[in-house]
């Protein structure tokens, strides 16, 4: 029996709320992340191939402010965010050919950048800390006018729209409260993560 359009689009809707399901859920993370980081010391293993041509240190720095590659940090990034942050990180890099104080400056170089990095984190945090508390003093300031002009004729019209800024306010505090310091305490974790990784060379 033919489908007609409403019914193929009605049981689409249902596989791809069956994919969300699936694919969606913490559990079907975590398996992934067993499978593909987790080695025998309980550490996710990020393996980094560098392949013929790439260039290991960026080209732009030189001697005491050389840095690695931004593909290489990219890459780093784009494996390690799914990794929660209690799982201990390594990092392995492949076909570095590197002599030992080379290798012990790769170290650094990516201490030195994650260090950068939690110090703007932190920055970021304490701006939100500073707009919220802007914010929250706005907004008692804002429905204690409110308060007093509903006492006297006249301002009803006023009145109203301090009602409308009051309560955008406490809408903008709950947002950053709950939202905005979320993400920045999970990117901050994942900055502090990174300054305790284990670094290893395989030639």
């Amino acid at each position: 029996m033919n489908m007609t359009n409403d019914e193929k689009a009605v049981e689409h809707l249902k596989k791809l709320d069956r994919i969300v399901e699936k694919y969606g859920a913490s559990q079907y993370l975590r398996d992934y992340i067993d499978k593909e980081f987790i080695d025998n010391d309980g550490n996710a293993v990020v393996e980094i191939n560098l392949y013929d041509g790439i260039k290991m240190f960026d080209k732009l720095s030189r001697r005491d402010q050389s840095d690695l590659n931004e593909e290489i940090y990219e890459f780093i990034d784009r494996k390690v965010n799914i990794i929660p942050p209690h799982i201990p990180i390594k990092l392995v890099f492949y076909g570095a050919n590197l002599n030992d104080e080379e290798k012990g400056r790769v170290r650094q170089l990516i201490k030195e950048h994650y260090s950068i990095e939690l110090f703007n984190q932190q920055k970021d945090r304490r701006i939100v800390r500073k707009k919220t508390n802007r914010l929250v003093l706005i907004g008692i300031i804002v429905f204690l006018l409110v308060f007093y002009l509903e006492s006297i004729e006249g301002y009803k019209v006023l009145t109203d729209i301090l009602s409308i800024v009051g309560t955008f306010t406490l809408w903008e505090v709950t947002n950053t409260l709950i939202l905005a310091r979320k993400d920045i305490k999970y990117d901050t974790l994942h900055k502090a993560k990174m300054l305790a990784v284990d670094v290893d060379f395989i030639d």
